[in-house]
């Protein structure tokens, strides 16, 4: 890959990161060694985007659910019907 930028990220990762935020309408980074994923299949995740928005980690995304509103988030998003 090419050089880094200020941020310690290449051209290449940022474009990536952008083209999965812009063309998915919900969007997860994790780690495969973090200790929060293994909660992913329960709502919360270390990095989520609905659209072009992030909405926060785990505990953001769990609070947008006990509060009602994360479903709504997503067919907003047009991913749930």
């Amino acid at each position: 890959m090419g050089s880094k930028n200020s941020t310690g990220t290449t051209p290449e990762a940022a474009a990536f990161v952008q083209t999965a935020i812009n063309t998915n309408g919900v969007t997860v980074f994790s780690k495969t060694y973090c200790p929060y994923c293994d909660q992913a299949s329960r709502f919360t995740v270390p990095n989520v985007f609905i659209k072009t928005t992030t909405i926060g980690g785990g505990s953001d995304v769990a609070k947008l659910h006990r509060e009602g509103k994360l479903v709504q988030l997503l067919k907003e998003a047009g991913v749930l019907a």
